[in-house]
């Protein structure tokens, strides 16, 4: 997905429900994000989380460019009680999340800044401040899931240029439903610092 989505260098990645951190860390290896961040709620996946970036970082980064920022932080929490909006590309993968979950997300989504990408699982998100940039089936290591890539609108609700989604042969396999990528448009602009967001 992120070879699809293709992001410009720099910028802040978050995953939502990061697990294991598996999405953090494939962000911080393929692309160059100046930030990537993960935020779990369960204390048990964000444990073994926090385990792999500790490896991560002793054994690993070293392999990185020298040039590439290293920022990468896994957070314990729900992501409601944190300000991601800042976020380039946000990923969540949302197959088990329940409508309140996925109406309060969207809520918050809505102040992202235009041209930002949102990355859903099964369902999409219910805020008119995005258009969906392609919805397809996926196959992942459960079985095949949709995939929802949006991308937030200007404020006046036109989009902010042409769609930026890079096709790859995986593009030629479709399921019922599909709504095919379309040709790259400009990167997105640089974003601010992450920070928890004030009680």
């Amino acid at each position: 997905l992120l070879r699809k989505i293709n992001p410009a260098p720099g910028g802040i990645f978050y995953d939502l429900g990061s697990g294991t951190a598996k999405a953090v860390l494939a962000a911080r290896f393929t692309r160059d994000f100046d930030k990537c961040v993960g935020i779990e709620i369960l204390g048990g996946l964000h444990g073994q989380g926090e385990k792999v970036l500790k490896r991560f970082n002793s054994d690993f980064v070293k392999y990185l460019a020298s040039g590439q920022s290293n920022d990468t932080f896994l957070f314990h929490g729900s992501f409601l009680d944190y300000d991601w909006t800042n976020g380039d590309v946000v990923f969540a993968n949302s197959t088990c999340f329940d409508d309140d979950l996925m109406s309060e997300m969207s809520k918050m989504a809505s102040g992202m800044k235009p041209g930002s990408i949102f990355v859903t699982f099964t369902k999409g998100l219910s805020s008119s401040a995005f258009e969906v940039l392609e919805r397809k089936r996926y196959k992942m290591s459960w079985g095949p899931a949709t995939v929802f890539i949006h991308r937030k609108l200007m404020d006046d609700g036109s989009p902010v240029g042409p769609p930026s989604l890079q096709l790859l042969p995986s593009d030629e396999i479709g399921y019922d439903g599909d709504e095919p990528a379309r040709k790259p448009a400009p990167s997105a602009p640089e974003s601010p610092s992450f920070y928890r967001k004030e009680d």
